[in-house]
């Protein structure tokens, strides 16, 4: 099935309510990304995937990205208008037609640890 793809981003965090509101004025459907996980889980060959060696952390996304895509497949039966939440589907799903980057998560984080801390010290910790 062709799909029409976006994919948001905001980490740290959880989807916010305007990710929903443009989905819904764009007429994408925002995967849930527990339902993914919820799907992979129920399938003996993706957690095999997952629980391996070769799918750690820096791994290849080609040894992961066929589950991804299967559990997408499933979840989004249907619907070709799509919006998934993480840069990581940027591995996994092709082509994507857009990617939205919100980095206020980022400057919110960046914020908690400031309390205490010089400018001074928290542009050298952002630095490093």
């Amino acid at each position: 099935m062709d799909r029409f793809v976006v994919v948001f981003e905001n980490a740290p965090l959880d989807p916010p309510g305007w990710f929903k509101e443009a989905c819904l004025a764009a007429g994408l459907t925002l995967v849930d990304n527990e339902a993914i996980a919820t799907a992979m889980s129920k399938n003996e060959e993706s957690r095999r995937a997952l629980l391996s060696a070769e799918s750690g952390f820096g791994s290849e996304p080609k040894v992961l990205a066929p589950h991804y895509r299967a559990a997408l497949d499933k979840v989004a039966a249907g619907k070709s208008r799509l919006a998934l939440h993480g840069s990581a589907w940027l591995q996994y799903v092709s082509p994507v037609a857009a990617c939205i980057l919100d980095f206020s998560g980022l400057e919110s984080e960046r914020a908690k640890g400031r309390p205490g801390m010089t400018r001074q010290q928290v542009e050298a910790r952002v630095e490093a």
